[in-house]
């Protein structure tokens, strides 16, 4: 153990007793792949934000390793981040490269200071420096290369750059300094120069650090202002007012102040710390980050509110801290080697006598929901309070919008409007009525919803799976999506452009629609893609490029970390707020199954379950699956589960990822079981298994409302009785494998569809780790979200382009609602004349499972009357009966509710 490290951290404890800012994670894409700190963030004033971290790498075969580097955008102060600069797919200029520093001059103008790096096993470590340069805000990026004629180490990374437009920036790396004044050409300015670290522009002037110095980059070199024995990594010195330089001597970290650019003093020294970053965010208020030497790290933050006077310590951050960026005084971010931070300002030091100023609060607003509201129109409207005089987040939403009469730009996300449905035109007719059933389920659907006729969007497709028949061979990763776009997109584009693409929230596909396709994957192999998975970011898609990253996957950590930053009511989610970039991320789902009755019955039961499922009206039991005993553990204890970190890495940490479902039914006082052995609910016996906690036999789910699990794989027990609403993820890699049913494998998707679950999600294919998590998506759903909500957020990689979610995606389970008992069901019937039979063909106005007892000598039907099963499972369409052809028919039928009420109809006779 360090104890000199733990003596400080208790030092500063001690000495610090004062409450730190609010810093919180922020939910970066895939920030997983961080392998090395983040080492740049640069913001703009409108709020777009960029950061860089050096790198992350893939295996291209046996004998290549590549490199990439993570790159994140915001476009609303860090509310919503994008990750658009993959250079495995989306942006070849990131490919091969370590990227390190950063500078926006404008919200189109940015560069990115790194050097190539082409193969990770070369011994040659770094190629020629990059410069990567965007005018468009990074939709593109265009990269120049300077030689690399003096490597030295990147650690700390002693790449700085700064710009002053998108022609004129300049950059230092160790002993040489580049710049260019037209964009494209960098010159390397010669002369002696000290070893430079960082670099920022003030007014005209350039200003930079570095190994014992401190001083102004000339056209005669470099004129120094300060020398002394500190290594100094960064520097910020606004145009006016107070700057700063921090850095190490010896073992202290040190901060330098200047009040003019030029005269520097020391204004804090830190023992045992090194200070990595700096940020002056007005003349008055400064940050400083820096890192504790251990392994790993620990971060350390200090702040100034004084112009660099004094400073005190705010707070530590996991594994270090290495950058930071900013805005304003209300708007600034961390990073370090676990990702980025977010400052929300105390509301506290904002409070006057319990009034918030709308301004203030605007600020609030901006940084943690992205609302763009203008301060001269917030400026005009008063103040607003929230409880006890404190104005929370949730407040300042419903205080802004309040005061300025805000129109959202988005339709709210349960507004029928803003779905749009798809039909295929040629799909079957099954039930010969005239109409084609993928054409009928949407119909349906928009008239039990509410749905404009005119968001129907027809698509005309023979194969109602695939595109196409036979893959082309157009290039990796685009074979028949032309296809697919020209058949789906384009025309799904079209129409939603005439809706306003803002005005649509949800894009629903109906039974018959294609569902997949294939690419052209490594050493030529064709890999199956599912087209819904491509059109989250459909105006990011194009005739030749289809796949987007996930940016709201639930993240790992503590239940409150997993799931609190998507609150049904904060700041994450205002109405119909879900977007990627610059445009709307849609919604995707699909009503779709083995029959045109069973998807007909998805809509029915969700319907519903939305009105009567909870208290009041039915209840049912949730069924969770572990295999604890297989991974050598008894059934997992709550409390344990409580403080597990999530991880579907390894299939002992997935099992008790599952697990961790228990806690949204147990915290919430909802029915609940768990199979605790490897095999499976009403399967075949593995140990002494299956069987419940409490050691009974699981040979049967009655009453299920919610199941999660695994390992069904290929494989449907009958043993479930599927209550209407009741919501389905069983975690193996065909999950949702042959949905509509197979000829001869009993996949789990289709035997639960056909058997009244009302919503599954699953994988089409082998997901590898990016299959929907069960765990996350039983909370969302149990904490309000709609069905097509809570299975996006669940899954964590929607480009994986394995995911399918099947079930209405407005369907909300646990939705506030009125305690309203479940209605007597009521039932029509009609007789027919058939091939040596008579059919009773009945309807009943809510889901039901029903039998009809008869007699054929005209006497009342009773218990030990001869019966006619109809359909097992709960169904409020149409379902016939087949009577016999002879004598005077009686006929009683008998219905079950959802609460197990048993209801008589009227006696029918023909």
């Amino acid at each position: 153990m360090n104890t000199g490290r733990l003596v400080f951290l208790i030092l500063i404890a001690a000495l610090c007793p004062t409450a730190s800012a609010d810093w919180y994670p922020a939910d970066l894409p895939y920030a997983d792949y961080i392998s090395e700190p983040i080492t740049s963030i640069s913001a703009v004033p409108s709020g777009r934000i960029w950061t860089v971290s050096d790198y992350w790498y893939y295996f291209q075969d046996k004998d290549h390793i590549r490199w990439n580097s993570n790159v994140w955008f915001s476009e609303n102060d860090g509310a919503l981040w994008d990750y658009p600069l993959d250079g495995y797919e989306a942006t070849p200029q990131f490919a091969d490269v370590r990227l390190f520093s950063a500078a926006f001059s404008s919200d189109e103008c940015g560069w990115i200071f790194g050097v190539q790096r082409p193969d990770f096993l070369t011994t040659d470590p770094d190629g020629p420096l990059a410069f990567l340069r965007t005018t468009d805000g990074g939709i593109t990026w265009s990269v120049s290369n300077l030689p690399n004629n003096d490597p030295v180490p990147t650690d700390p990374p002693n790449f700085g750059i700064t710009a002053a437009d998108e022609n004129h920036a300049v950059a230092v790396r160790g002993r040489h300094v580049y710049e260019t004044t037209d964009g494209t050409n960098w010159t390397e300015h010669s002369g002696a120069w000290p070893e430079l670290y960082a670099v920022v522009r003030r007014s005209e002037e350039i200003h930079a650090c570095g190994v014992n110095t401190i001083g102004r980059i000339t056209p005669n070199g470099f004129a120094s202002d300060w020398t002394g024995t500190a290594s100094l990594y960064a520097l910020d010195l606004p145009d006016s007012g107070t700057g700063y330089a921090v850095g190490v001597d010896g073992q202290n970290g040190v901060v330098y102040r200047t009040t003019n650019g030029t005269d520097w003093n020391l204004c804090l020294s830190v023992p045992a710390v090194v200070f990595r970053a700096v940020a002056a965010t007005d003349a008055e208020h400064g940050w400083v980050v820096g890192e504790i030497p251990g392994d790993p790290p620990s971060g350390v933050v200090y702040r100034t509110t004084d112009a660099g006077v004094s400073w005190r310590f705010d707070t530590t951050i996991p594994g270090g801290a290495t950058s930071i960026g900013y805005r304003d005084a209300q708007h600034i971010w961390i990073g370090g080697r676990t990702g980025l931070w977010v400052y929300t300002p105390p509301i506290g030091d904002l409070n006057r006598n319990g009034y918030t100023s709308l301004t203030e609060a605007t600020a609030i607003m901006r940084a943690s929901c992205g609302l763009n509201i203008s301060d001269d129109l917030m400026t005009s409207r008063g103040d607003c309070h929230g409880d006890d005089g404190r104005l929370t987040l949730a407040d300042a939403v419903t205080a802004l919008r309040t005061a300025v009469n805000e129109t959202p730009d988005y339709v709210d996300i349960d507004v029928p409007s803003g779905v749009v449905v798809v039909y295929n035109t040629i799909s079957a007719d099954t039930d010969a009525n005239g109409v084609k059933d993928s054409l009928q389920v949407a119909g349906y659907y928009a008239e039990r919803r509410g749905i404009p006729q005119q968001n129907l969007v027809p698509i005309t497709w023979h194969n109602p799976d695939y595109f196409s028949d036979k893959p082309r061979t157009s290039g990796r990763g685009r074979a028949n999506w032309t296809d697919a776009y020209l058949t789906v997109v384009k025309p799904l584009k079209e129409r939603i452009q005439a809706l306003g693409r803002e005005k649509v929230h949800t894009i629903v596909f109906t039974l018959g629609t294609p569902y997949k396709f294939l690419v052209n994957g490594p050493d030529n192999t064709w890999v199956t893609e599912v087209l819904d998975n491509a059109l989250n970011d459909l105006w990011a898609v194009d005739e030749r490029n289809w796949s987007s990253w996930q940016p709201y996957g639930a993240p790992m950590g503590s239940l409150d970390e997993r799931y609190s930053r998507f609150r049904l009511d904060g700041p994450y989610r205002p109405p119909g707020r879900w977007s990627h970039g610059r445009q709307p991320w849609y919604l995707v789902s699909r009503i779709d199954g083995p029959s045109l009755d069973v998807c007909l019955s998805m809509i029915d039961n969700a319907l519903f379950a939305e009105r009567y499922l909870g208290p009041g009206g039915y209840t049912g039991t949730a069924y969770i699956d572990t295999r604890a005993s297989r991974y050598g553990r008894p059934p997992y204890d709550l409390a344990e589960l409580r403080e597990f970190l999530p991880s579907f890495y390894n299939y002992g940490d997935m099992d008790k990822s599952i697990a961790r479902s228990i806690l949204t039914f147990a915290d919430r006082n909802r029915a609940w079981k768990d199979e605790v052995t490897g095999a499976v609910i009403g399967g075949p016996p593995e140990g002494n298994g299956p069987v419940w906690r409490d050691g009974s036999p699981a040979s049967n789910a009655p009453r299920a409302v919610m199941y999660t699990g695994w390992y069904n794989y290929g494989t449907y027990y009958n043993v479930w009785d599927w209550l209407p609403g009741s919501v389905a993820v069983d975690f193996n890699s065909a999950s949702a494998y042959a949905f509509r049913g197979h000829p001869t494998v009993p996949y789990f998707a289709p035997g639960a569809l056909s058997h009244g679950v009302t919503a599954l999600v699953g994988s089409i294919t082998e997901p590898y780790n990016y299959h929907p998590q069960p765990d996350a998506l039983m909370e969302y759903l149990a904490r309000g979200f709609s069905f097509g909500e809570a299975a996006m957020l669940s899954t964590p990689v929607i480009r994986s382009g394995k995911a399918m979610f099947l079930g209405d995606p407005l369907y909300r389970p646990c939705a506030p609602k009125d305690v309203i008992p479940v209605p007597v069901p009521t039932l029509s019937g009609v007789f027919s004349a058939s091939a040596g039979a008579r059919v009773l063909r009945v309807e009943t106005d809510i889901p039901t499972r029903a039998t009809a007892l008869y007699t054929t000598d005209g006497t009342t039907p009773g218990t030990g009357s001869p019966q006619a099963q109809g359909t097992p499972v709960f169904f409020s369409r149409f379902r016939s009966f087949t009577l016999p052809a002879d004598g005077p028919l009686a006929v009683l039928v008998r219905m079950e509710d959802a609460t197990g009420r048993i209801t008589e109809s009227p006696l029918l006779r023909p």
